[in-house]
């Protein structure tokens, strides 16, 4: 392995019986009629009649796995390279280098016309978004670990 690319994951979800009857009590429509679902600050559910449902992460109760509310890493701050949708308008992707072979990597590939770096994003917001996420993640994990009798310090 040469480098790693890490996601920004604040949960995953379990889409059991239990999280669908969850999920379309919140959303007010059965599943099928969910045009797209995006995570970012937000969980926003796009219904196909054009509205849209913003569910505060912390809400999400029967949907998240139960091991990501004791999970500390939003941003994969181990990775070399780090991505995910916070921060970056519709069509972008944040992309956060970690390492000098990532940095060269991406360079690359903008050179190469493989990948497009947006200019008009303010870099100072957008970090300052991750920064909060990141924050907020680690203080809900720590939380639930001390809950559990486990003491990190980090």
């Amino acid at each position: 392995v040469r480098f790693t690319i890490g996601l920004f994951c604040y949960e995953n979800f379990n889409f059991t019986n239990d999280g669908k009857k969850y999920l379309e009590k919140k959303i007010m429509t059965p599943l099928k009629n969910i045009a797209k679902i995006n995570v970012k600050e937000d969980f926003i559910v796009k219904i196909d009649d054009g509205r849209s449902v913003k569910i505060d992460l912390d809400e999400l109760g029967d949907l998240v796995r139960p091991e990501c509310v004791s999970c500390t890493d939003f941003s994969n701050y181990a990775s070399d390279i780090s991505v995910g949708g916070l921060g970056s308008p519709d069509g972008y992707t944040t992309t956060m280098i970690r390492s000098l072979l990532a940095k060269s990597l991406i360079e690359e590939a903008i050179a190469k016309g493989y990948l497009e770096r947006n200019d008009e994003v303010d870099e100072i917001t957008m970090i300052k978004k991750i920064e909060d996420m990141a924050r907020r993640k680690h203080d809900r994990g720590i939380s639930k670990l001390k809950k559990l009798g486990i003491d990190r310090t980090y």
